[in-house]
């Protein structure tokens, strides 16, 4: 029998999730001729807002899913955009590449 279990994902781990992939795409595009500019990153996500109680309860920011269970379906949904810059770790702008030099043929 397959699973039903809901996994619920965060906007801390799905903003995870974004920078481990554009640190893999840096590094699948070290020695490639054509380079991209990281600009300015749009992240627009459907949250729903849970609030825990408890002791260690608080307020969570979950995405919301197509596959998600009837309690996450029937509550409320935000739409959120995110505007994320991002920089190496001095500041510096990136590129989808590596960091060596290329020799030419």
């Amino acid at each position: 029998m397959a699973s039903t279990q809901n996994t619920q994902i965060g906007l801390a781990e799905a903003i995870q999730q974004l920078r481990e992939d554009l640190t893999k795409a840096q590094e699948r595009a070290q020695n490639e001729d054509l380079q991209f500019k990281v600009g300015q990153i749009e992240l627009e996500l459907e949250l729903v807002i849970e609030q825990e109680a408890g002791i260690d309860g608080g307020i969570k920011f979950l995405i919301a899913s197509l596959g998600a269970n009837e309690r996450i379906q029937t509550a409320q949904t935000h739409r959120v955009k995110i505007l994320l810059d991002p920089t190496g770790p001095n500041g510096e702008s990136l590129n989808v590449s590596g960091t060596g030099t290329r020799e030419t043929r």
